[in-house]
């Protein structure tokens, strides 16, 4: 009986062997080899590179999943991978798009990224990769003296301490001897945790600044600047506008800017240039300033403006013979400009006004008319009817008013009277119906109207760049309706259309009334309001 159990038993025993035999061929192995990782905030990227490692299933991997793990947060799932092909030996990798979206995330409290991994058999198996934060301090600068006064010939010895945790690679010198800061030199860094600077530096001329830049192994960047002082440098010139533009012959600009340098200035010349033509001018408006200083806000009022200018030189010299030169460009605008024009109204029986018509000659050139350059015994015979752009008169009520040449009344046109005499007149055909003088509407600038912020700098004379409406009235007076004063309706806009007979675009003219002079009555039921003035500036279209 004992020997039956124990054959029993060993039966037993090899049952249970070959159970287990077969029961370690069903159940797959799996094993993960993979560094360990730092992410460094500076860079934005894993240390070593690229994150990964090897599985070794004996099954074969089916699917990865990849998981970021913070402390403090959910698992994130960030990668999955779907290998194809004998996967026993899997080599895994984090995708440069996946790292590269983690810089966007906050990795402060990373503390791993979990592989899991699930093999063809259904079996699962998972194993965290450790990544440690780092977060890199920037390289620090101290003991670098400024500003300093750099040595003439020679050279200067720059001095100082840089530190870095995790080591110095280049130190760049840089200087801004060109206007921006360009590299004069390098200095090897070593990986260096402490670096002593002692660079000679030879001046660059020019240069005002000098920068340090130190970077780290991670590549992370700092820098000091160091302000040069007691520097001789040229002078330099600065326009207060990139061009000025003018119009002839009374509208010149005021050129504007600020001329710096190191030392006291000495001379300055100005220079009107056309084309390669340059003239050396004498201004008074412009001179060396006393006392002498080293930074000057220059103002040109009395640059002469002429036909074809296109350049304003400007040549700076200071005391130490450094000379700064700036050419300033010059624009003509498409449009004439009077300053200061007085008209008369019609006169008296004592004498007839001598400048009752404003007559654009198509030139720079002012042309005022008469009365008696405008009187003629025969209607339609005096050349000049065609060219007036208007002309002014006092009513009996005193209110001196603009006209429309071809909208005039018969007896408006025969109070210009050219005496003494006054035989003739100023006598131009049915002005309604003439077809031979120019018709010229008007219309007061609204007070509100944005021109009166923006007047006189005007780049042009079109109706949509000053914003008013298209002008309709035939007549401004001084008093009454549509009417014009000195306080706030003081602009005046036109459009002058030429003789129907002649044909041709229209012009555009602008009035600014700077002064009235109303001459009253005298001797009871006489009147000398024919003998009143206005005075006014004139902007009009070429």
């Amino acid at each position: 009986m004992k020997t039956i159990l124990s054959y029993f038993s060993l039966l037993l025993l090899c049952a249970v062997g070959i159970f287990s035999c077969k029961k370690d061929q069903l159940q797959s192995t799996t094993s993960m080899t993979a560094d360990a990782y730092v992410y460094n905030k500076a860079t934005g990227k894993f240390s070593p590179t690229p994150v990964g490692g090897t599985l070794n299933s004996s099954a074969g991997v089916k699917v990865v999943f990849y998981y970021l793990q913070r402390s403090g947060a959910q698992d994130s799932l960030i990668q999955t991978d779907m290998p194809q092909g004998d996967t026993k030996a899997y080599k895994f990798q984090l995708k440069d798009d996946v790292t590269a979206s983690l810089q966007t995330s906050n990795m402060s409290a990373v503390t791993g990224i979990k592989i899991l991994v699930r093999n063809t058999d259904n079996s699962f198996f998972d194993q965290v990769i450790k990544v440690t934060y780092y977060d890199p301090v920037a390289p620090q600068f101290s003991n670098f003296a400024t500003p300093i006064t750099p040595a003439m010939p020679g050279t200067t010895n720059i001095t100082g301490n840089i530190t870095s945790e995790p080591g110095l690679t280049k130190v760049y010198v840089y200087d801004d001897s060109t206007g921006a800061f360009t590299v004069v030199d390098s200095i090897p860094g070593n990986n260096s945790k402490n670096l002593a600077v002692s660079y000679k530096y030879t001046y660059r001329f020019g240069a005002k600044n000098m920068k340090i830049e130190a970077i780290d192994i991670y590549g992370l960047k700092n820098s000091t600047n160091i302000a040069f002082v007691n520097v001789p440098f040229n002078p330099s010139i600065i326009p207060s506008a990139a061009s000025f533009g003018y119009a002839l012959p009374d509208g010149g600009a005021t050129i504007t800017g600020a001329i710096t340098g190191y030392t006291n200035l000495a001379d300055i010349k100005v220079y009107k240039v056309a084309g390669t033509t340059e003239t050396l001018l004498t201004l008074t408006s412009i001179k060396v300033p006393v006392p002498a200083s080293k930074t000057y806000n220059f103002s040109i009022t009395d640059f002469p403006f002429s036909a074809g200018v296109d350049t304003c030189k400007i040549v700076v010299k200071d005391d130490g013979g450094r000379t700064g030169t700036a050419k300033i460009p010059l624009k003509e605008l498409g449009y004439y400009y009077w300053k200061n024009v007085t008209m008369t109204a019609q006169g008296n029986a004592n004498g007839g006004g001598t400048a009752c018509f404003f007559i654009g000659t198509g030139t720079s050139a002012l042309s005022l008319g008469s009365n008696c350059d405008l009187a003629s015994a025969t209607q339609g015979a005096n050349p000049l009817d065609a060219k007036i752009d208007f002309h002014i008169f006092a009513t009996s009520a005193g209110a001196v008013t603009f006209y429309n040449p071809a909208n005039t009344s018969t007896a408006t046109i025969s109070g210009y009277k050219c005496y003494p005499g006054g035989t003739t007149q100023w006598n131009p055909a049915n002005p309604v119906t003439n077809t031979s003088l120019k018709k010229t509407n008007f219309r007061v600038v609204p007070t509100t109207a944005a021109l009166y912020n923006t007047y006189p700098a005007l780049p042009d004379l079109n109706l949509a760049t000053v914003g008013v409406t298209a002008p309709t009235a035939n007549t401004v007076p001084s008093t009454g309706s549509n009417s014009f004063n000195l306080t706030d309706s003081y602009l005046i806009f036109g459009t002058i259309a030429p003789p129907t007979s002649v044909g041709g675009a229209s012009k555009n003219i602008l009035i600014r009334v700077t002064n009235l002079n109303v001459v009253g009555e005298t001797s009871g039921s006489s009147t000398n309001y024919g003998k009143s003035t206005l005075t006014m500036d004139i902007m009009k279209e070429k």
